[in-house]
């Protein structure tokens, strides 16, 4: 699925009050809620590692993965995640779920992009 027939389909989604999680990339999940939404299904899934950071424009990773699952939210900027099949943007109010393992780098723009998010150890 292409990203802009992936946003469109999620913005539906959100439209509806129909809550979906779609699989970008084995291993990467997307969805749309609010910043509320987003800590509720946190403390919902017993996340207590919380993190609300800024990235300066350019930031990049090289390639990497974690040992933990990672969900993030995107507050302000877009935030670029690439994966093997190319790069994926998120903008404002859409969050991804990177499991552990998942080879990936992380981007932004020429902005600033600050993100809410949680980290969840095995």
């Amino acid at each position: 699925m292409s990203q802009q027939k992936l946003i469109v389909a999620l913005r539906l989604a959100r439209d509806k009050k129909f809550w979906k999680r779609l699989l970008i990339w084995e291993g990467v999940y997307t969805s749309l809620m609010t910043e509320d939404e987003f800590r509720e299904l946190l403390a919902g899934q017993g996340c207590d590692d919380i993190r609300d950071s800024t990235f300066e424009p350019g930031h990049h990773t090289e390639l990497h993965s974690h040992q933990f699952d990672a969900q993030l939210l995107v507050l302000e900027g877009e935030f670029i995640l690439e994966l093997q099949d190319g790069k994926h943007i998120f903008k404002v109010g859409e969050t991804c779920k990177v499991l552990s393992g998942t080879m990936h780098a992380e981007h932004n723009g020429e902005a600033p992009t600050r993100t809410l998010t949680g980290l969840s150890y095995h």
